[in-house]
C-alpha cells in the first residue's frame, strides 16, 4: 500500500496507519512500527509504503454470473477447460445466470450425472475462483 499524507503549514498530526504489520517504508527509508501506534508528523509530506496485513480485494464467487466470471482471463480459462460446454455459451445471455443456476438446467442434465457441473465440480470451482481478486 501507498499511503501519502500532506500536513498543513504551522500543524502536526498523528498517523496511524491501519493494517500495518510491522514494517514501513517512510519517506524512502525503512522504519520499525508497532501495529496501532501512532506516529508524530510535523507539517510537510510523509509518505507510507507497507503490505497490508489483510487482503481487502474482493475475491470471485459461485454467486457471480458467469458473464463476470469469464471476464477474468485466467477463470475464463480454467472454467472452459472443467467444463467444456461453457464454450458454447461464450458471449450468450445464459450466461448471466450463475454456476450454481446453470447447474439446474436440464440441457446440463446426462443420464444420471450432470455434464460437468456436479455438486464436487462446483465446489472444486469456488476453491479456485474464490482465490482470485477481484480487479
Amino acid at each position: 500500500m501507498l499511503l501519502t499524507c500532506n500536513i498543513p503549514f504551522d500543524t502536526t498530526a498523528d498517523i496511524t496507519l491501519p493494517c500495518c504489520p510491522g514494517k514501513v517504508i517512510l519517506n524512502g527509508e525503512e522504519q520499525p512500527y508497532q501495529p496501532e501506534s501512532r506516529i508524530p508528523a510535523d507539517a510537510g509530506e510523509w509518505v507510507f509504503e507497507y503490505e497490508l496485513s489483510e487482503n481487502y480485494r474482493p475475491c470471485y464467487q459461485l454467486e457471480d454470473s458467469v458473464k463476470e466470471l469469464v471476464r477474468n482471463p485466467v477463470i475464463k480459462e480454467y472454467l472452459y477447460k472443467k467444463v467444456p460446454m461453457l464454450v458454447h455459451t461464450d458471449g450468450a445471455e445464459i450466461q448471466n445466470m450463475t454456476l450454481t443456476e446453470m447447474s439446474k438446467l436440464p440441457f446440463f442434465l446426462g443420464i444420471g450425472t450432470r455434464l460437468g457441473l456436479d455438486e464436487e465440480i462446483l465446489e472444486e470451482i469456488e476453491g479456485v475462483v474464490c482465490g482470485i481478486g477481484k480487479q
